[in-house]
């Protein structure tokens, strides 16, 4: 029967490729739990999968594959299933599908390191906006002030 078919399933691992730091499987140990519905169903995933090339400080290099996954759930209306309705296609078969698309996109992911000039760059960067932010604030506070003396 249909309407009695449990969809609940639970992925423990999807990857296409091999691991590289920073790396995100979005369905790993992902369970969807169906058990108490009472009307036929499809859970669909569709997948979008990317190659991604890994090039670490090191040097070495990774050739593998990063994804996105977007699911769907579509609930089906009880049909009686006969000959006729099965071939027009008024009858949906329940269960969990996934359907791939592969990018023809490659993503070059690559670990830098950063220098000391770099490093000084971002240290007085983070001053100037500091000092900046606090007389703004310096000004807004002493106008304030001056503004309700006039009163």
């Amino acid at each position: 029967d249909f309407f009695s078919f449990n969809k609940s399933h639970k992925i423990n691992s999807l990857s296409f490729g091999s691991y590289f730091p920073g790396i995100n499987n979005p369905l790993d140990d992902f369970t969807y739990n169906l058990a108490t519905e009472s009307s036929a169903s499809r859970v669909w995933y569709q997948i979008k999968v990317v190659p991604t090339i890994y090039r670490s400080i090191d040097g070495s290099r990774i050739q593998s594959n990063q994804f996105s996954v977007s699911q769907y759930t579509k609930t089906f209306k009880r049909t009686k299933v006969t000959a006729s309705t099965f071939s027009s296609g008024q009858v949906h078969i329940p269960g969990v599908y996934l359907q791939y698309d592969f990018s023809p996109i490659v993503i070059e992911k690559s670990e830098t390191k950063k220098t000391l000039p770099q490093l000084i760059t971002r240290l007085f960067a983070l001053l100037g906006g500091t000092y900046a932010f606090a007389g703004l604030l310096d000004a807004f506070i002493y106008h304030s002030i001056r503004v309700k003396k006039i009163d």
